[in-house]
């Protein structure tokens, strides 16, 4: 369970600097920054009406009513991440401290290979971050009661996922 937390921990660090994303620029920066995102093709999720928002009040969106695109190299972890929770489902496994430790792997992996950029980038994150909380919680379940649902919200996560990322 230690190594568990340590390894969600270094993952926690690598993930805040892993990603090319600064919370601090200038507002000259910040209108650049809209203006090359624009001429990509991509909108700000402000303007999108079909938006699904988190607890912590972040709002993932569809760029322009489609989903975002994510760098071929990082899909594999997060299909890997979902077979694991699906595999675990339906085989009616109780060892959920493997499964969140496979299922942070997966995740760590994801980061690691991170070189989106721009808005579908700051949108992953928006998704990515409930994830990986998920993820954290799964590894302090205290009994398998509490970690099938958290299991069940993994499951609903990745169809999250599925719904604004292809």
């Amino acid at each position: 369970m230690k190594h568990v937390i340590l390894t969600l921990g270094i993952f926690s660090l690598g993930f805040l600097t892993s990603c090319d994303n600064t919370t601090e620029t200038s507002e000259a920066e910040e209108v650049q920054t809209e203006q090359v995102e624009k001429t990509e093709g991509e909108e700000h999720p402000e303007a999108e009406d079909h938006a699904h928002s988190h607890d912590d009040g972040e709002a993932i969106a569809l760029n322009n009513g489609e989903k975002w695109l994510v760098n071929e190299e990082m899909k594999p972890f997060v299909q890997e991440g979902e077979t694991f929770v699906k595999a675990y489902v339906e085989s009616g496994d109780e060892d959920y401290l493997s499964l969140a430790e496979n299922v942070a792997e997966q995740n760590n992996q994801l980061i690691s290979s991170c070189t989106m950029q721009g808005v579908s980038h700051d949108e992953l994150h928006k998704w990515l971050h409930p994830h990986l909380e998920l993820t954290n919680a799964l590894s302090e379940a205290k009994n398998v009661e509490e970690a099938n649902h958290i299991v069940e919200e993994l499951e609903a996560s990745y169809a999250m996922y599925h719904e604004y990322f292809q």
